[in-house]
């Protein structure tokens, strides 16, 4: 039979050698084979450890990064950056009317123009259109492109104003690529959304009469083309569709 004698196994670790304790060995067999398996066995917890603390880091980052997103747009209304390459909004020049739009105060993102507006206030001598969006609604842009078309045909005849829906402040800069001519108000809560009481999905089209009251409220298949605006711009002038 082959004799046996005693194997000191161990690994170093930090420039120091550990040792796992004494084992049998066969005589004639290299200490490192004799070895392999505490020492796989150590890697192996080694490796396992390493994971589960990339794992803490990982989740931890993501946590910090999540509450901090959370914090930024928790910020008040009156500390949001308006960007001058935003068009103004328009300046109400009515007063509340019965069957009027809600009374609802929003903030302009556009630089020029005021400050805030209150939905209630317009009572204009224009049909004008509003336009409800955000940046993670699919056909909202395409709408917007169409809205603005339907608006240059009309030579100014139509008033427009868009309103960024529960979505982030930042999402404002989408419309100086698809529409820089249309104004953005931003509504963080989708209170608007909630006081038109249709359901929670965008995009929604306000169509609103000269002198301020509410003509329909659209909510369906997106609008992607002049053609259909204007035949839902038909209730600005009784059943002909807006030339």
């Amino acid at each position: 039979m082959r004799g046996h004698t005693a194997c000191v196994c161990g690994v170093y670790d930090g420039g120091r050698y550990r040792e796992y304790g004494i084992l049998p060995s066969i005589v004639g067999a290299s200490r490192q084979s004799d070895c392999a398996m505490p020492y796989a066995e150590s890697m192996l917890r080694r490796q396992r450890i390493a994971m589960v603390a990339a794992l803490v880091i990982t989740v931890a980052t993501t946590a910090w990064a999540l509450n901090r997103e959370l914090t930024r747009t928790e910020e008040p209304i009156q500390g949001l950056r308006r960007d001058s390459r935003i068009a103004a909004c328009l300046n109400p020049s009515g007063g509340p009317v019965s069957g009027g739009l809600p009374s609802v105060e929003l903030p302009c993102m556009g630089a020029a123009g005021p400050a805030t507006i209150t939905l209630s206030s317009y009572a204009e001598a224009k049909p004008m259109l509003i336009s409800l969006w955000a940046s993670y609604c699919q056909y909202c842009r395409q709408e917007l492109q169409a809205i603005d078309a339907f608006r240059q045909q009309q030579r100014n005849g139509v008033h427009v104003l868009t309103v960024l829906t529960a979505d982030n402040e930042t999402s404002a800069q989408l419309m100086i690529d698809v529409a820089p001519d249309l104004p953005v108000s931003f509504d963080r809560e989708g209170q608007l959304l909630d006081k038109l009481r249709v359901a929670k999905a965008l995009p929604v089209v306000v169509v609103v009469r000269p002198g301020g009251t509410v003509a329909k409220t659209y909510q369906g298949t997106p609008l992607t083309s002049v053609d259909q605006v204007s035949e839902l711009g038909r209730v600005f002038k009784g059943s002909q569709p807006l030339e």
